[in-house]
């Protein structure tokens, strides 16, 4: 198996045990167009916990009080938004979403342990 399908199924199975633990959205599943005007809201909680920098590129960890953790690489499509990560730096990710909803940028940041 593919080092990038051992992702995509990871992803899935970490996607779908949190889904029974969502007590609020989550951004990453299915898009719904009624929600374009609250995406950003979605990702007020979610914080860069780690960058994971090699040949191959750049991927994240984000982390979430009550979805847990998500492993995200620069390119991947977040289907409820419609968006798509374009950037992954050491203190920030980048989010750009595209139409139906409205274009608009947001960056999750780094937030350390206090």
């Amino acid at each position: 198996m593919k080092k990038d399908n051992l992702y995509c199924w990871l992803l899935i199975v970490i996607m779908v045990a949190t889904k029974a633990l969502a007590s609020e959205r989550d951004p990453f599943q299915p898009f719904d167009l009624s929600r374009c005007s609250a995406f950003t809201h979605y990702f007020e909680r979610w914080h860069v916990k780690g960058v994971l920098i090699s040949e191959l590129g750049r991927e994240a960890l984000l982390s979430h009080p009550s979805l847990g953790i998500k492993r995200i690489a620069i390119g991947m499509n977040l289907p409820s938004i419609n968006g798509q990560v374009t950037q992954i730096e050491l203190s920030a990710v980048e989010i750009r979403v595209a139409p139906p909803c409205l274009p608009k940028l947001v960056k999750i940041r780094f937030k350390g342990d206090t």
